[in-house]
């Protein structure tokens, strides 16, 4: 199966741990997240409150509000994860004393602020941390075209799979793991490099371990993580860090 228990074992020591000493500070993390296996990972990191939202379903100021409510904090900071919910999370912020915005535009960056996060430390001190964390990785998302456009030099026709690149389309291709693959070679991918898939819930397993494995064989040394994310609409999301 492939689960939480896939990613590096020094980044579940570390979740582990954060999520435990996160249940006794006076600071909470809300995250905004899309699909069941993402969901758990951010409780399972440390998130007091996990908010359903996405590409299509975007939480209003409200709901992010309630959530604020709900976790209970003294201080709370949110991550928006996707880049339609981060004007909502700052105007939470403007409504409430004591909610911070870490601005992640997608969810593996949510991922990587969770791991830098440290309920025994101030506000400040992890809202600087989180938002290096979040600069330091690299988002690929595969999709399927829901019309056809023209992006760059890349041409898409309807139902074609496509690599976006730090949200840039890069390809178009007749395969989510082409699509893939080529977007992770123009990522300046190397030796040394830890390489998270989110798995959605049209992802196709075999076809992830496939490009586990070349990876594995054109880049040696480098770590693969699989995850299932579940999420709706993106076939994969990847972190290059």
């Amino acid at each position: 199966q492939i689960d939480i228990q896939n990613m590096s074992q020094q980044n579940k020591d570390f979740a582990s741990g954060q999520a435990q000493a996160a249940t006794s500070g006076g600071l909470a993390v809300i995250a905004v997240s899309c699909g069941d296996g993402l969901d758990s990972l951010f409780r399972e990191v440390g998130c007091a409150v996990v908010v359903s939202g996405g590409q299509t379903m975007n939480p209003s100021v409200r709901d992010i509000l309630e959530a604020v409510e709900s976790a209970g904090g003294d201080d709370t900071i949110i991550l928006p994860n996707n880049k339609n919910v981060v004007a909502a999370a700052k105007q939470a912020a403007e409504a409430k004393m004591g909610i911070h915005v870490v601005p992640s535009n997608t969810m593996p960056q949510g991922v990587a602020a969770m791991l830098a996060f440290n309920p025994e430390e101030s506000v400040e001190n992890n809202l600087e941390s989180m938002t290096a964390a979040i600069a330091d990785i690299v988002t690929i998302e595969v999709t399927k075209a829901v019309r056809s456009t023209t992006s760059g030099n890349v041409k898409v026709a309807t139902g074609q799979y496509i690599s976006l690149l730090e949200g840039e389309i890069v390809l178009a291709g007749d395969t989510a793991e082409q699509v893939l693959e080529s977007a992770l070679s123009q990522s300046g991918l190397s030796s040394g490099h830890i390489v998270t898939l989110y798995l959605g819930e049209d992802a196709d397993l075999e076809g992830a371990k496939g490009v586990s494995q070349r990876l594995q064989l054109e880049y040696p040394g480098i770590q693969v993580d699989l995850i299932e994310g579940g999420q709706p609409h993106y076939h994969y999301l990847a972190s290059v860090e």
